[in-house]
């Protein structure tokens, strides 16, 4: 009990006097103090060792997974206290993610503190989907993924990649003048049904697109109210990507 309770009031000291650390790389067998790292390097060596216990962790080892765990509680932990104060500092990778690294328990839903956490930060401010749980209505079945699959290729046809889109890209760039959200989602189905429907023109033979219909739905007895049936679901899911333009 006595090692425990010296344990909770080291971990408290830490918390309220910013303790600074001093590990080294002579703790790993080289003498080369903490502040010769570069930023970049502490974190290729950090996701070595996270892999490294990974792949353990997939064969079985407890030990690893245990240790894989430890390490993840606690950089979420680190990560949340230095972001209470200075949230700015991870705004550049934030604003691209969609999910953030907190300590949950089971029951909770997410708290106020991390609603203001999250809002700091700007987590996926620079997404293209709706984000906000009260109106982020899409799913990732498989007619999600899909659709998700039909909305990024045209996103990076019409911003230009190192690949060739071709006159799918002219196009996107020519009518496709505003970034995707729900003012214009109609425009921008109509564009990926049209891309959509020039490689697979008979979607109900593609078996991949004919299984997101019921198999015991009447629209399965003819290819044209099937094909319908297809792009409509399609459409649906495409459409609830769609970011609310209120909230922008």
């Amino acid at each position: 009990m006595r090692r425990v309770g010296k344990a909770v009031l080291v971990r408290c000291h830490v918390w309220k006097h910013e303790k600074k650390f001093n590990w080294s790389k002579e703790f790993c067998g080289e003498n080369r103090p903490n502040d010769t790292w570069k930023s970049v390097d502490l974190y290729v060596t950090g996701t070595s060792i996270i892999g490294i216990l990974t792949q353990r962790a997939r064969e079985g080892d407890a030990a690893a997974a245990l240790e894989l765990a430890r390490l993840a509680s606690e950089s979420t932990a680190y990560l949340t206290h230095v972001l209470r104060k200075k949230p700015e500092l991870v705004r550049e990778l934030a604003r691209v993610r969609r999910a953030w690294p907190v300590i949950k328990k089971k029951t909770a839903k997410l708290s106020d503190d991390e609603k203001d956490l999250f809002n700091a930060i700007q987590l996926g401010a620079d997404d293209f989907i709706e984000l906000d749980a009260p109106t982020a209505k899409w799913r990732f079945d498989d007619a999600g993924i899909i659709a998700y699959g039909l909305l990024a290729y045209i996103r990076n046809a019409r911003q230009g990649s190192i690949f060739d889109y071709g006159k799918f890209g002219e196009s996107a760039k020519k009518y496709l003048a505003t970034d995707f959200n729900q003012d214009n989602a109609e425009h921008w189905w109509k564009f990926a049904k049209e891309i959509l429907l020039l490689s697979y023109p008979k979607p109900h033979a593609i078996d991949e697109l004919k299984n997101l219909v019921p198999i015991d739905s009447p629209k399965r007895k003819s290819p044209g109210r099937l094909d319908q049936a297809i792009l409509r679901k399609l459409k649906s899911r495409f459409l609830s990507f769609a970011r609310n333009t209120c909230f922008d």
